[in-house]
């Protein structure tokens, strides 16, 4: 039941959905059902970084959940996400790099992965990440989305008619 508390926190604080109430209950839930003390650093760590948007303090308690013997690459997400949030590029990109080695068709690590790459300016490899995120996932729209993005981001103005033809 926690793990499940723990995805409706990131479900909610999703810009899609942006429910604070329910953020706040599932949040308050997560932490009623801690059962061990790794689990206690990320459910604060994800009220801090979701909920209350500090994210100085979410990389404090996420970078404490990720250096232990149970520490999931949900919580390494996160702590990148936190980083990406306060401008800390470089140090979200290392926090997504093995978990893109582990499993580069995780939609949710490449999507971050990319808008890092966008931030840092590095448009070849974003545009490299998107597509191959479109060829992975041909029928969702997000990521034609970014992909698009990205195009009109560097100027590729034609590139995008082809990813709307392509969605058509």
């Amino acid at each position: 039941r926690h793990e499940a508390w723990l995805k409706l926190v990131e479900c909610y604080a999703s810009p899609i959905l942006d429910d604070e109430r329910a953020l706040s209950r599932a949040a308050a839930r997560a932490e009623a059902t801690v059962r061990e003390s790794a689990d206690t650093l990320l459910v604060h760590g994800l009220v801090a970084l979701y909920e209350n948007e500090d994210y100085a303090r979410a990389i404090t308690l996420l970078s404490r959940a990720t250096s232990g013997k149970g520490a999931t690459q949900d919580a390494r997400l996160h702590l990148a996400l936190a980083y990406y949030r306060l401008g800390q590029v470089q140090n979200a990109q290392k926090q997504l790099a093995p978990l893109l080695k582990d499993d580069p068709t995780v939609g949710r690590v490449v999507e971050l992965s990319i808008k890092c790459h966008a931030a840092a300016g590095q448009w070849d490899r974003a545009a490299r990440e998107a597509g191959e995120l479109v060829r992975l996932y041909p029928e969702e729209p997000m990521p034609h989305v970014f992909l698009a993005q990205v195009e009109l981001a560097r100027d590729h103005v034609l590139d995008i008619v082809e990813v709307d033809l392509a969605m058509e």
